[in-house]
């Protein structure tokens, strides 16, 4: 059962019972059937009374005990369903204002996700050898901690890939103390080698070392014995994998070296010689993220994404290129060292700034100005067809002002309007300004995003007249009327308030 419906039973439930409990108690001055019961039964103790009179007392009598049980069964009938009302409204209630929590914070969490996302995605378009590289690992951080929020607060976020180049963890002092931390970590690693280390153990030792030979390149002996060489390999691996984002470690040390894509994302195999080439990390494996890079730079570029026929052809090129000239790492006794490959960032950039588009743009010097005249149009609830867009570009090209077109555009948005909102646009407000107050009281209580509110919207055109301007007390009193507000929370809660009134009054809510 939904709000809505036990809104709609409530009323009839509440009166059903009301009528029920006046048939049995009666109203101010009128008596019910317990009155009516009890006069029976006074008069039937009366002395002296006519056989007559006594024998219609005792069958009034009777005929009121069962009307009665019928009238209790019918009031607790109804008393239940009103009982049952009662509780399933504050059951959903409570749900309701749960569900809401639990939206805005998964709301906020997948926003600033996304914030996130986009800043790593900048932060790798300015990685460039050496340069960028903290920029970057701070952005990944970030990253990943809004990601491991956003699956907390039960979104699905799609996952962060391997990083471009490696990120080590950061301890910070929220993070000591808690489940994970270094010191744990090491007391982990600390149990795990004392158990491989137990001769009971050798199976197990056994099969550890065949993982180690099968995904991280280990030349020693796997024959269930322990040894300093295999010991020092376990060190290795384990500082290697500490360097990692805690969602790729793994749930223990022992599923993350029998996972064959931990050498990958370790970037390393061991050949035993001390200074090993390891696999390449951060290429751009599928379109959808070669897209994606692409995209942002053509908004860069040309203010518009790549066409379906521009990404088709970069794409491939891109692949080919960044997997031709990738960011490669080298163990070089222990020591970690990074080259960057290819610039994915000026690799677009080059072949965006060769399309005959980008060398009109470049010369066409009145596309700002356009863009001034769009936004004029715009805040004045006008769109420019192609051909205006064409006129006013000959005349900027032929040295006209750009404020001159503006207030050409404001006179046109003016036709319509009323006098006094004519002589504000005439100097030089846009209907923009002129509604803002009013369009802000719209989309407080219509619940609707401001940018999304028609400057041509006929309850907000309605605000001002050659009569005169609605105070803001009486527009947001007109709003209350617009079919749109009885969709919003706001409705909602104004019909719950009164619901809870009528509740508290028949003593059904504290």
């Amino acid at each position: 059962m939904t709000l809505e419906e036990i809104e709609r039973q409530f009323p009839e439930v509440s009166k059903n019972t009301r009528e029920a409990y006046d048939r049995l108690n009666g109203r101010a001055n009128r008596g019910g059937l317990y009155a009516q019961l009890r006069g029976a039964k006074e008069t039937l103790k009366k002395k002296g009374l006519l056989k007559g009179v006594k024998e219609k007392t005792e069958s009034e009598i009777l005929g009121l005990e069962a009307e009665i049980r019928e009238a209790e069964a019918e009031y607790n009938k109804f008393q239940t369903q009103k009982n049952l009302l009662t509780r399933e409204f504050n059951k959903l209630k409570k749900a309701e204002e749960e569900g809401k929590l639990k939206e805005v914070t998964a709301k906020g969490a997948g926003n600033v996700y996304q914030k996130a996302i986009d800043g790593l995605k900048e932060a790798e378009l300015s990685l460039q050898g050496y340069k960028g590289e903290e920029k970057y690992q701070t952005a990944y951080r970030k990253a990943q901690a809004a990601y491991e929020t956003a699956v907390s607060s039960g979104l699905k976020p799609k996952p962060l890939g391997t990083p471009r180049i490696p990120v080590p963890q950061v301890e910070d002092e929220t993070s000591k103390g808690k489940a994970g931390t270094e010191e744990e970590a090491e007391d982990n690693l600390s149990s795990f080698i004392s158990t491989l280390a137990d001769p009971a153990n050798s199976k197990l030792l056994e099969e550890v070392q065949r993982d180690f030979a099968k995904n991280f390149g280990y030349k020693g002996p796997v024959d269930g014995q322990y040894s300093l060489r295999f010991q020092d390999e376990v060190d290795r691996i384990a500082r290697d994998r500490s360097s990692l984002p805690k969602s790729l470690q793994g749930k223990d040390f022992r599923s993350f070296i029998a996972d064959d894509a931990s050498a990958k994302l370790l970037n390393t195999k061991t050949g035993g010689s001390g200074a090993a080439d390891l696999t390449d990390y951060g290429t751009i494996a599928s379109p959808s993220t070669a897209k994606s890079a692409i995209n942002q730079i053509f908004q860069a570029e040309l203010q518009r994404d790549a066409t379906a026929e521009e990404l088709k052809k970069l794409t491939p090129g891109l692949i080919a290129a960044q997997k031709k000239n990738p960011n490669r790492v080298k163990m070089v006794n222990g020591v970690r060292q990074t080259t960057q490959g290819l610039d994915v960032g000026q690799w677009i950039t080059d072949r965006v700034q060769k399309l005959p588009e980008f060398a009109q743009r470049k010369k066409d010097k009145t596309i700002p100005d356009i863009q001034i005249l769009q936004d004029t149009a715009r805040n004045n609830g006008l769109t420019l067809l192609p051909s205006q867009i064409e006129s006013y570009r000959i005349r900027l090209q032929n040295g006209e002002k750009v404020e001159t077109i503006q207030s050409n555009i404001r006179a046109i948005a003016a036709n319509a309007m009323p006098d006094n909102v004519k002589k504000l646009l005439d100097a030089g407000s846009d209907l923009t300004e002129v509604y803002q107050p009013y369009r802000q009281s719209m989309a407080t209580i219509l619940e609707i995003p401001m940018d999304k509110i028609d400057l041509n919207d006929p309850t907000l055109t309605n605000a001002i007249t050659d009569k005169g301007n609605m105070t803001l007390f009486d527009f947001k009193k007109s709003l209350r009327k617009d079919p749109r507000w009885q969709y919003t929370d706001n409705a909602r809660e104004t019909v719950s308030s009164g619901l809870t009134t009528v509740l508290k009054d028949f003593g059904f809510m504290g």
